[in-house]
């Protein structure tokens, strides 16, 4: 169906060639002429039936379809990568290409057709994309990515020269997003950025990186969408405006996530209103209040502090002149504020009566009885336009800090400190001086973000679920998101002393943290959190010392900053264990032990001074079964406490807490080095960077060992993440699952041993291992000891030895679903030698 018309190219060569040739006789040159690309085929199918037909995860397309389309976006802002998006009028679709620069090839308002045979058409996070299969790791688990470019130009041709007045976007409202607008483009209109002030997008370090702003409906509140704004589009850096105005791009979604990709700067259409827009970061002005008292109008204003109310106004005797208005220094009301467009405003027509509910934060920052000073600052209220005692008037609603901006008690105050440990930023220093890394920040303690959205799921009293962020504000009781800065906690003594879920006390007071003041969860925010001083208590720091290696290894700090890092060498003192005297469901924060004696064998800790008794300072080291076990654990070797240790592990989580497990050497108190444990086979299921949430079995890539086979026949099990537990392989509950292992190298052992940590999801009754699980190896069931195992931690599951005269080995570990009543956790499969 390739039929471009070839007598159009012979006459061009003609044509170019006595131009050449009269151009060598007359020396002045003309412009070559230009072809005009025809296509003499015609489509077959329409996109929208296109997309009907391959409604599929990954399909091949083998039939002789041919689809048109318009392009509607390309990449040339850079906000788009390798892809464009086309429309035959009726839908559109993605088009994904292994090409940077597209837009040179394919401009907006090109016709093309697309010659679909051996293509694929599959989905990524739910939306239609045309392009090629994908194997991330090239083990023959396949996704629809981008198709090669040198095929994907045997596959399209151009019809015509591109006219862009081809291309216009339909308005649609928030609200009425339907299943065939995906892929086109589209307008909102009216609608305001979240985030206005901030930049669209910021680089993460020397990365790309795309942040997620919220458009908001300026008509329905609650209707909005995710803008997609990558740090390589050529507007990242330019400032998100302020108000309402009309915002065009392309309808997408990831998943559950409704998404529009702007295509440049000028799909972003928003006029400066004078007036301001009644929004937090545009707003109104007191001329605009004293014009739409009344109407039924609520909105942000801002205004200058000029006085209060006389002690004479009331309901009888209204506000209706100058003497009405206590301009002076002298207060007597705490109720009333009055704010004028100027300072020196002294006629009450051109003022504004605002409330100050009783027993409010707005009352106590600023009445003018307890704060004569701020008389002639600007302050910005948010209420409804109506008059207060005759006289023009915002009603506040209830006065919470959410709803006023002044001073210290709102997000607008005046940037403060340096952002040193002794002069830490203040809340409006961090929102101005966001992308500095390094920097101390001072605030208050507010709440949290519960899911993955801040503008939904910021949690602001108990209980709180997630443990991996807080949100910090200027004031206590702040319980709008947009006056709060969120903070990232990373796994370890951040988050197991701030974190809301272990410690909803904390909500209320006063933190400072040490991190890097960028993007997070889609606003400004603080990043990496690796220190902090709540009341006068601090983690591990001081700076990392030590490069990983045996002979300079990391101190505790280095443990905490390398967390998902690898394996590394750590050094410290043993001063105790997590041990509850049951070795039964152990929780660092209550069962922290420091002396003797000792009864849990599976765990040290670690820490830099020989006389430390406060788990916030300690790191939890797993000791696995076999050598460093037999030669480390407290029980059997209670003389090692005090001891200087160095151990070879895995940074990574552990009690929810910054850890070190899977450790296979150690020198300890510097008197030689045992034998390490003599692991054939260890399999943690990685550091938890996947992208895919909850991926099975058959598509998980990120597994330890690559040189085995790892399956699930029920297609049940799953491999996770949360936000207190390192990767591990979930059993879902009352469902029947699997975890084979297939060609683990066991040539050259006479005898080994399996071993592996469990922990379930059910407290509702005691559950013991052999009850919840059968292990096989080679086909052949094993006799798994009956351990009782607990909800809050995992429990070490050591098999007998057995003789092995193979070269490969098969493991297989399977639940049922009667037996499997809550759902749990296998981690850390470890198959080691036994001599």
């Amino acid at each position: 169906m390739k039929t471009f018309n070839n007598r159009f190219r012979l006459y061009g060569i003609i044509f170019l060639a006595g131009s050449l040739m009269a151009n060598c006789i007359d020396r002045e040159f003309d412009s070559p002429p230009i072809e005009r690309p025809v296509y003499t085929g015609d489509s077959t199918i329409s996109i929208k039936n296109f997309k009907a037909k391959y409604n599929s995860d990954l399909v091949e397309i083998t039939d002789n379809d041919v689809i048109m389309g318009v392009v509607t976006a390309n990449d040339i802002s850079g906000n788009l990568y390798k892809q464009m998006f086309i429309d035959d009028g009726e839908a559109g679709l993605m088009v994904a290409i292994d090409q940077n620069n597209i837009y040179n090839d394919f401009r907006i308002g090109q016709k093309v057709f697309i010659e679909t045979r051996g293509l694929y058409m599959g989905k990524y996070g739910g939306l239609a994309q045309l392009g090629y299969r994908y194997s991330r790791n090239n083990d023959g688990v396949y996704t629809v990515g981008q198709a090669p470019w040198e095929l994907f130009k045997e596959k399209i041709f151009k019809d015509d020269f591109p006219d862009a007045s081809k291309v216009a976007p339909m308005v649609i409202g928030l609200d009425a997003l339907t299943e065939d607008n995906f892929g086109r483009l589209v307008t909102f209109q009216s609608v305001m950025f979240d985030d206005a002030g901030q930049p669209f997008s910021t680089p993460n370090g020397s990365q790309v990186q795309t942040l997620n702003r919220i458009i908001r409906s300026s008509e329905n509140a609650g209707s909005t969408i995710t803008a997609r704004m990558s740090s390589a589009a050529n507007f990242a850096g330019t400032t998100i405006p302020d108000g309402i105005g009309n915002v065009t791009g392309i309808l997408t979604r990831y998943n559950s996530t409704n998404q529009i990709l702007v295509r440049d700067s000028s799909d972003i259409n928003f006029t400066p209103n004078p007036d301001g827009w009644g929004t937090r970061t545009s707003p109104w002005t007191t001329d605009y209040a004293l014009k739409h008292q009344d109407e039924d109008k609520a909105g942000w204003i801002k205004g200058i502090i000029v006085g209060s109310l006389m002690p004479s106004v009331n309901e009888t005797n209204p506000v209706d002149n100058n003497d009405d208005i206590n301009f002076g220094t002298e207060h007597i009301l705490t109720n009333y504020i009055v704010i004028a467009p100027t300072a020196d405003v002294r006629d009450w027509t051109k003022c504004i009566v605002v409330n100050l509910p009783e027993g409010s934060a707005i009352r106590t920052a600023l009445n003018l009885v307890a704060n004569p000073d701020n008389i002639g600052k600007e302050v910005s209220v948010t209420g409804k336009l109506q008059k207060i005692l005759k006289a023009a008037g915002i009603t506040v609603a209830t006065g919470a800090a959410s709803e006023f901006l002044f001073g210290e008690s709102g997000s607008d105050n005046t940037p403060k400190g340096t952002g040193t440990k002794d002069d830490p930023y203040n809340y409006a220093a961090a929102l101005k001086n966001q992308g500095q890394t390094g920097v101390w920040v001072k605030a208050i303690i507010v709440g949290s973000v519960d899911d993955r959205s801040i503008q939904t799921d910021s949690r602001f009293e108990p209980p709180f679920v997630n443990q991996a962020n807080i949100l910090i504000a200027a004031a206590a009781g702040e319980t709008n998101y947009m006056n709060c800065l969120p903070a990232q906690l990373p796994a370890g003594n951040v988050r197991t002393t701030l974190n809301l879920v272990s410690n909803p006390s904390n909500l209320g007071k006063e933190v400072m943290v040490y991190g890097n003041l960028r993007t997070y969860f889609g606003v400004a925010g603080i990043g990496d959190v690796t220190d902090f001083v709540f009341e006068g208590g601090t983690p591990p720091s001081g700076g990392v010392e030590g490069t990983g290696t045996k002979d300079d290894p990391y101190n505790l700090a280095g443990v905490i900053a390398k967390q998902g890092a690898g394996i590394a060498w750590a050094q410290g003192y043993i001063i105790g264990a997590v041990d509850d005297g049951t070795g039964q469901g152990m929780d660092i924060t209550q069962d922290s032990r420091f002396a003797a004696p000792f009864t849990v064998t599976t765990n040290i800790l670690i820490a830099e001074s020989v006389t430390e008794t406060n788990y916030i300072n300690c790191i939890p080291v797993q000791l696995p079964a076999g050598t460093v076990r037999t030669a480390l654990n407290l029980v059997d070797n209670p003389t090692n406490l005090g001891k200087k240790v160095s151990l070879y592990g895995d940074f990574t989580t552990y009690f929810g807490v910054a850890g070190i497990k899977s450790v296979t050497e150690f020198v300890l108190d510097g008197g030689g080095n045992p034998p390490p444990t003599d692991y054939i086979f260890m399999e943690t299921f990685g550091n938890g960077s996947y992208t895919t949430v909850r991926p099975k079995i058959s598509a998980f890539t990120d597994f330890d060992n690559t040189d085995v086979t790892f399956t699930d026949p029920t297609g049940n099990a799953d491999i996770r993440t949360t936000s207190t537990i390192d990767p591990h392989v979930w059993f879902p509950a009352k469902k029947e699952s699997q975890l084979i292992i297939e060609g683990v190298n066991v040539a050259g052992y006479a005898s080994v041993q399996l071993s592996f940590d469990l922990r379930t999801n059910d407290e509702s009754e005691e559950i013991t291992a052999d009850y919840l699980l059968i292990v096989k190896i080679n086909d052949v069931e094993q006799s798994v000891p009956a351990t009782q195992v607990g909800k809050n931690n995992y429990i070490n599951i050591p098999l007998n030895a057995i003789n092995n005269t193979g070269s490969t080995m098969k493991i297989e570990f399977k639940a049922t679903a009667t037996s499997n009543t809550g759902g749990f956790r296998i981690d850390n499969i470890a198959l080691s030698e036994v001599k």
